[in-house]
Order: C-alpha cells, then structure tokens, then sequence
C-alpha cells in the first residue's frame, strides 16, 4: 500500500527567521608549527518554524573561502592567546569597512605569529614572512585543505599575491607611518604586457611592493584586498 508524501504547505516563499551570529576563532593548519588563528563569523538560526528544516535556509554557517594572512612580528606573538584574541579584534574592528568597500561576502582573519627581532629591518620581515606563507600555500594545495583557503587577489591590476604585517606593539599602530605593512608580490602577466608595450621590453618591474599604514587605514586596506579576491 502506498502512501502520499507529506507535502509542506505553501508559503509563497521561506518563513522569516531570527539569526544569531556567532564568532569561531580556531587554530589554522600549519605546514611548520607557526601559530596561526583564525576569526570569522558562523550564523546559526536561533529556531527553525515548524515544518522546515536547517537546511532549507541559505546562512553562512561554514568556514568561509575567503581569508586575509596578518603576520604578528612584534614580542607578544608567540603567545597564543594573544594571537586569538588579534584575531577576532580585527576582524570585529574592519568588519564594517570590509563589508562596505568590499564584496559583503564572509571573510575570515588569519593571524600567524612570527616573533622576529626589534631591530629587523622591513626587508627581513617581508622576506620572512613571504618565504613562509609560499610554503604554507605549496603544503594546503598539496594537502587539498580547500576549507583552509589563502586566495589569490584575482583581479587586481597589478598583484596575484598580498599578506599584512604587524611590526609594532598596539601603542604604535597609529604612530607616525603605522605598525602595518602591506606587502605585494607576484606581478601578474598582463601587467607587464601592458609595461611592455608603454616603456618597450626592457623595462623593469620590482618583484614586491610594500606600503605602510596607520590602524585607522587598515580597513579600508583590507577592504580593497577583499575586492580583488
């Protein structure tokens, strides 16, 4: 005997719900053992009507694709409660700036923690940091730890490839030039294609740029990367 499957009633569309956003902040993998954390957001319906299941609503409840790198170089970084807390603080105090001037799609925040000496120069930073985030890529493509994405910038004019650098205590985020650095590398092609035909063949590109800035400007530098993923 055959029975009529139970049909949900027409609504016209899907019932309103109330979300609740909650903030994950979980350790990321690492290819060496370099702390890192990362921050984002996970929606969760606070109660599904009756007749409807979780699935049948689209909320962002998974990790999401897309990440910043933020390589935290100052004293404090090998301590990882430090670390977690960076995270989440970033990513609460750039959220709006990022949402703004950026796609409005979720994003999450990795922080690594690489002490390196006061004294270090930028280029020893930036060579540092970039040599260890390369691998990191190489050891997620080769693992196929999708969730875990380090996207590149897609359509940027000039760069396939960015991270940020914290440098100074939080005292000196807005001291001066900033304790941020912004470094840029991977030319992307059709960028010196277009060099090429304006100042002829043998012009030549600097492999990486770097740019400083205040606290205050880091959002709308995240915010910028955002919109070339």
């Amino acid at each position: 005997m055959s029975h009529a499957a139970a049909r949900r009633p027409s609504t016209g569309g899907l019932p309103p719900v109330q979300i609740r956003e909650q903030y994950v902040v979980e350790e990321a993998p690492s290819h060496d053992g370099t702390s890192c954390f990362t921050a984002w957001i996970r929606d969760e319906i606070i109660k599904i009507p009756q007749g409807w299941a979780a699935s049948d609503f689209s909320i962002s409840d998974k990790r999401p694709p897309w990440s910043f790198q933020l390589y935290d170089t100052t004293s404090q970084s090998d301590n990882p409660d430090h670390l977690k807390i960076l995270a989440e603080t970033l990513h609460r105090e750039t959220r709006e700036e990022r949402e703004t001037h950026g796609r409005g799609e979720p994003d999450r925040i990795d922080v690594w923690g690489m002490p390196l000496a006061a004294d270090a120069s930028d280029e020893e930073r930036i060579a540092k940091c970039k040599a260890h985030v390369l691998a990191e890529i190489a050891s997620r493509n080769t693992a196929g730890a999708a969730d875990f994405n380090i996207p590149r910038l897609n359509s940027h004019e000039q760069w396939q490839r960015a991270i940020v650098i914290i440098d100074r205590p939080q005292a000196l985020w807005d001291t001066d030039e900033g304790g941020f650095l912004a470094v840029y590398w991977d030319v992307r092609p059709s960028y010196l294609e277009l060099l090429a035909r304006e100042y002829g063949q043998d012009h030549q590109e600097p492999e990486a740029s770097a740019f400083r800035y205040t606290r205050t400007e880091l959002g709308q530098v995240l915010a910028n990367l955002r919109g070339a993923f």
